[in-house]
């Protein structure tokens, strides 16, 4: 599925006195110019206008202010729907980005559950795990740890009777 476009416009008056939706310049690092719009394939500055978003053949109105303009874009990119809201005092619509429902896990005190961790690590154990190696047994697990505490007491008993003499 193509993911959504939002492109950003702002709405200028060009010389001869009529408005235009020009697209909006942008930085080398793809924030936005604040009033500069690129008219004709070159950049102009435009102080009048607002900027729009347009999408699916509609203009979706952001107000004057670019940072805020581009930070609306981002929200709509997000996968926020954009609600049109009227406000008190001048009896403008105000649009209003409400993210989208993202599922979040429960953290129990910020502990890290012990299911996942046991899960991660016999993944962990599984990729590391190197092809043609001989797998061991859970047979073969105790002993191995048994010989591996044999080996240790002999060496403590071996100490201990160094020391003693």
């Amino acid at each position: 599925m193509a993911q959504a476009k939002y492109t950003l416009y702002k709405y200028v008056k060009l010389s001869g006195g009529r408005w235009r939706y020009c697209r909006a310049a942008l930085y080398k690092n793809h924030t936005i110019k604040s009033n500069t719009a690129i008219v004709g394939g070159k950049e102009e500055a435009h102080a009048e206008g607002d900027y729009y978003i347009a999408h699916d053949g509609r203009w979706i109105n952001v107000g004057p202010d670019a940072l805020e303009a581009q930070r609306q874009q981002h929200r709509l990119l997000a996968g926020g729907t954009t609600v049109r809201v009227p406000e008190s005092d001048t009896g403008k619509y105000k649009l209003v980005t409400i993210p989208s429902a993202q599922p979040q896990e429960p953290v129990a005190d910020e502990r890290k559950k012990i299911k996942d961790e046991i899960t991660r690590h016999l993944d962990d154990m599984v990729a590391s795990k190197a092809p043609g190696k001989k797998r061991a047994d859970a047979s073969q697990l105790p002993k191995r740890f048994l010989g591996c505490q044999q080996a240790l007491l002999r060496r403590v008993w071996a100490r201990r009777r160094s020391e003693i003499s």
